[in-house]
């Protein structure tokens, strides 16, 4: 028997075992994974993939869309059974290498400053509206926040926006002062088709009706008027949020609700630079992003239907009569004569574009 024929026999038979093991993982697909690893395949063979280097994350907001911050770090999520992008395989919800560990989740809620020590230096528990902490960076002063941020509440966030105005404190360009307060110039509307469901335009902010049986929500009272309006609070000559009650930040010489987060505030406010505030956004059906139905146009921040004469626009929509700008439009849009209160009469108040008592 000829000894020295017999490895390169074994060899042989070695490297057509590894071709096969190629083009049965690489017969559909450009990538594959088992027990062994995760493979990139091509006419050449199949190469192994290594896991993905991972962006080091505190909290979930540290990731992008489609990731999770995980004890590995930044995580793809995936749907059970699939093949990742980046060449991993999809094991309870995150993309994984067959070796890797399944991670644990790191949500940054906590009950006290210790438990936030394992998502990173310096972060501290801090106190929400509702349910437990959440873990933010800790400063005792200015001196402890980057350019552009402020100390408030214990936490660093972005400089705090104008609050009051009047004729005397103009808003800064890009705001207008509305009800004595500096409202971005892209929030402000006009017609109620800009609020959204359930909300009217009054005066250029979005509100909603209310009485004594449907009271207002948020840092709102019912103005006799019969709308919401917010309740901004009185001057205290405060100059920082020591000088307000526990969980108040100080803006303009007021003492407000402080917030991290929307979540952070009652229902119907927002959490606007670190502050609650009554939410009189605009919050249009079309526009920046979301387009309507083919068939219809969007304008005033409603979908409508396209016009050449009114008698078209009530077998669209019995709301709107009549054909302007070639798009059907309301009763109140054609017969517009305002677009704030100083458009008005003494006393008058501008609704959805009218001016009314």
């Amino acid at each position: 028997m000829d000894t020295q024929r017999f490895p390169r026999v074994l060899l042989a038979v070695s490297l057509l075992g590894l071709a096969s093991f190629s083009l049965v993982g690489c017969n559909n697909e450009s990538r594959y994974c088992d027990d062994t690893g995760c493979y990139f395949c091509d006419g050449l063979g199949c190469r192994l993939v290594n896991p993905p280097t991972r962006t080091t994350c505190a909290c979930a907001t540290d990731c992008g869309s489609g990731s999770s911050c995980t004890s590995l770090g930044c995580t793809q999520t995936c749907v059970e059974g699939t093949i990742c992008s980046d060449g991993t395989a999809c094991r309870s919800g995150f993309c994984l290498g067959p070796r890797e560990p399944l991670p644990t989740a790191q949500d940054c809620t906590c009950t006290t400053t210790a438990e936030c020590s394992r998502f990173g230096p310096r972060l501290v528990c801090l106190p929400q509206a509702t349910g437990a902490g959440r873990c933010g960076l800790g400063c005792t002063s200015q001196a402890d926040c980057t350019t552009g941020n402020s100390c408030v509440n214990g936490m660093c966030m972005p400089n705090q926006t104008q609050v009051g105005c009047d004729a005397t404190h103009p808003c800064a360009t890009g705001s207008t002062c509305v009800g004595g307060s500096c409202v971005p110039d892209a929030q402000i509307c006009q017609f109620s088709t800009e609020c959204g469901a359930g909300r009217i335009c009054v005066n250029q902010q979005c509100t909603a009706a209310c009485s004594a049986t449907n009271p207002c929500v948020g840092s709102a009272t019912c103005g006799a008027d019969g709308f919401c309006h917010e309740v901004i609070p009185p001057p205290t000559g405060c100059s920082t949020a020591t000088d307000c009650a526990s969980g108040q930040t100080c803006v303009d010489g007021r003492c407000f609700s402080g917030c991290a987060v929307d979540s952070d505030c009652p229902h119907g406010d927002y959490c606007d630079a670190g502050v609650c505030r009554l939410d009189t956004r605009t919050n249009p059906a079309c526009g920046n992003g979301r387009p309507c139905a083919s068939g219809s146009v969007c304008h005033n921040g409603a979908c409508r239907s396209p016009c050449t004469q009114d008698a078209q626009c009530p077998l669209f929509d019995v709301q709107t009569n009549f054909c302007i700008d070639m798009v059907c439009a309301t009763t109140n849009e054609a017969t517009s004569n305002c677009a704030s209160a100083a458009d008005c009469m003494g006393g008058e108040i501008c609704v959805d574009g009218n001016c009314r008592h």
